[in-house]
């Protein structure tokens, strides 16, 4: 459930289904508000048990209302027995029973399924007079979204839709509605991946610039129907803290952008976070790089800074490289660890703390030569040669279906954790950017044991001071 951070946003209630009994979203649920609950039948949108059932039940369950409307499944509510089939009574199940019922739950959406479908819950204790459930006891409310990686199939082979009034799921088989269910999913697929791997416009000047595109959500497919309106101030404030400052922070459309545009030029594609409100953040983080063509003198002072310079440089003579363009990767962990940040930090504000689904695209990267500043990097140089990207345009991990995002794992983030969270989440996606651009997993985790402390300190105080 979302609760927006403006006062004039705060009562405004969002479910993840179109339908709802309640008056309130799901995590404002107090154990009363079951007492509506009376005159709701069990249906097109609803399901009630007296007790746990098996989680393959539960996956045909929860499937269905996932192929269809969406819907609510309470554990721990008995239906009336004149057929009007509205909650009748409320007996509620054990607390010792309850963290039993949660894990059939999640095993039942986990193996009883595929895919994985997208839900929430919530467990109400007792004690509560109005509905008569005692304090050892509690409902179970779970609440399942319109699914939108459609069709759901079960693991018995069949694809269940809710159906009426029956409380039992109806296996589906109608090639029209399998065709239908598919069609669904498939254009939520569609918009995921144009999402994830579009690639923005950018100035004829920097046609020939190498750029590392983000995106990142956690409702990747739009499941929850949640719409996220940021408080403003918070929003700037997050965009303008470090370790990548965004000065430049203005709305648009459904979102903001903000940009790193100080002592920059302004009207190019500079680090740029594009926020929407459906909760999606597409980062745009230009590449460092440098010509080499035949003045190694030049690229020596473009890489002064940097402590392994002159042994790279040698290993480029070395192999009789002339000419080609240089990327400099040194801050890409912590480039890609802040700006992870700052969408886990803007959607912590609304009490969402992951996981994250995300997706790296590399673009104009084709015969470009890597420099990372690390001992094990100059000796893959000596033992295996000059890396050479081969591709123009890479995506990283490859493939553009949700089961090939990288996921990132939820994590409450405060001030004394910041830098290690950043490392965590840069860690996530910057080993298979560096992959991908040619450094070998050997240098890779040979650096991180030489000295990966000092580089990483290096890197977020350049980062602090030049920006990505």
């Amino acid at each position: 459930a979302f609760r927006c951070g403006t006062p004039q946003w705060q009562n405004r209630c969002w479910t993840m289904s179109r339908y709802s009994p309640f008056a309130k979203s799901l995590h404002d649920l107090a154990t009363d508000d079951l007492a509506v609950l009376r005159d709701v039948a069990e249906g097109w949108y609803v399901e009630y048990k007296r007790q746990s059932i098996p989680p393959k039940l539960i996956a045909k369950s929860l499937s269905a209302f996932a192929n269809q409307y969406g819907g609510w499944f309470f554990v721990g509510i008995q239906e009336v027995a004149d057929g009007s089939r509205v909650a009748g009574s409320f007996p509620g199940v054990p607390l010792s029973e309850v963290p039993e019922i949660e894990r059939a739950i999640r095993e039942a959406v986990k193996d009883g399924m595929h895919p994985s479908i997208v839900y929430d819950h919530v467990v109400l204790h007792g004690p509560a007079a109005d509905i008569g459930l005692s304090a050892d006891r509690a409902v179970i409310v779970v609440e399942v979204p319109v699914g939108a990686d459609t069709p759901y199939i079960h693991s018995d082979g069949r694809v269940y839709r809710r159906l009426s009034d029956s409380s039992a799921p109806t296996a589906e088989h109608d090639k029209h509605v399998l065709d239908a269910l598919w069609r669904r999913g498939e254009s939520r697929r569609e918009r995921l991946k144009g999402l994830a791997t579009r690639l923005p416009k950018v100035s004829q000047s920097e046609s020939e610039s190498p750029f590392l595109h983000i995106f990142i959500s956690s409702d990747p497919l739009e499941q929850a129907g949640r719409d996220f309106v940021p408080d403003w101030d918070s929003a700037r404030a997050v965009a303008k803290r470090g370790p990548v400052p965004l000065d430049n922070v203005f709305p648009r459309t459904g979102g903001f952008i903000a940009r790193q545009a100080k002592g920059r030029e302004h009207h190019d594609r500079l680090v740029t976070w594009e926020f929407c409100r459906e909760g999606h953040s597409f980062f745009t983080i230009p590449i460092r790089w440098s010509a080499l063509k035949l003045r190694p003198a030049g690229l020596a002072a473009w890489l002064d800074d940097y402590d392994h310079a002159a042994a790279f440089i040698s290993e480029l003579s070395a192999a009789n490289v002339s000419w080609g363009r240089v990327l400099d990767l040194n801050l890409l962990l912590c480039g890609v660890g802040g700006i992870i940040l700052k969408h886990r930090e803007l959607m912590q504000l609304e009490g969402i703390s992951g996981p994250f689904y995300a997706k790296a695209q590399l673009h104009d990267v084709w015969r470009t030569i890597p420099f990372l500043d690390v001992p094990a990097f100059v000796t893959q140089l000596a033992q295996d040669g000059v890396p050479l990207v081969q591709d123009s345009t890479i995506l990283c991990p490859p493939g553009d279906g949700l089961d090939s995002f990288r996921v990132i794992p939820a994590a409450n983030v405060s001030p004394d954790t910041q830098v290690e969270q950043l490392v965590h989440d840069g860690l996530t996606l910057a080993l298979d950017l560096l992959s991908a651009l040619g450094v070998s997993g050997s240098a890779l985790m040979d650096g991180a044991d030489e000295d990966s402390t000092a580089f990483i300190r290096a890197s977020i105080a350049r980062l602090v001071k030049t920006g990505p």
